[in-house]
């Protein structure tokens, strides 16, 4: 079964770089700036409480959040 399933990735990748590359290409640096504003905005007008954040428990160490 892995190998079946390596071989569709193998036989799928050149197609999936192709569509990667075009939507590269077709994207609109302004529009992408624009999503990005608006969900860093909205993230600083609610932010997420301290206790739900959504980190590991090492994450969460790491950032000093639990101890």
């Amino acid at each position: 079964m892995l190998i079946a399933i390596a071989a569709g990735y193998k036989t799928a990748a050149p197609r999936l770089e192709q569509l990667r590359i075009k939507e590269i290409k077709d994207s609109k640096t302004a529009d992408a700036l624009r999503s990005f504003d608006l969900a860093f905005k909205s993230i600083i007008k609610n932010p997420m409480d301290r206790k739900t954040y959504p980190l590991s428990k090492a994450q969460r160490v790491f950032f000093g959040i639990d101890v």
